[in-house]
């Protein structure tokens, strides 16, 4: 499992799901790392994917922490992130500026504004992606549903 913290040492973690084996494989020393918000895993790439909502990043590594990819920083498009989802070759997030879903291309970061989406909601706050593939004892559809 991975979780992220915003504390005075900010950084992203991971143990196994008993809790041991406790690991900081993102933090400072390795990157630019303020509020990392969201974290999605791409279990297709081997790949972990997180917003941080204070520097306006879209960065990816791989399990280990090594291998960082800054997919999106500083753009129009991302300005407050707060969560992110992988599905298939596509990243969305959510962002406390607007009432929007946004997405890019997670190989080149390419905005897909086919996608954005204008919400109801002044604050989106989670997303989630349900999958066939990773569902495979449920009969999901395909959807990306706001929280």
């Amino acid at each position: 499992m991975y979780w992220s913290d915003w504390g005075s040492h900010p950084k992203i973690e991971r143990a196994v799901m008993d809790g041991s084996s406790r690991e900081v494989i993102i933090d400072r020393n390795k990157t630019n790392i303020t509020w990392p918000n969201g974290l999605a895993i791409d279990y297709y790439n081997d790949r972990l994917f997180w917003v941080d909502a204070k520097d306006d990043v879209l960065a990816s590594c791989d399990f280990d922490g090594e291998n960082i990819n800054i997919v999106v920083m500083h753009s129009d498009v991302l300005r407050h992130p707060y969560d992110v989802v992988v599905f298939q070759d596509e990243v969305f997030w959510s962002d406390w500026q607007e009432p929007a879903l946004r997405s890019v291309n997670k190989f080149t970061g390419e905005y897909q504004d086919y996608f954005e989406k204008y919400l109801r909601s002044p604050s989106p706050f989670g997303i989630a992606v349900w999958q066939n593939s990773t569902q495979p004892l449920g009969n999901y559809s395909s959807k990306l549903c706001t929280i």
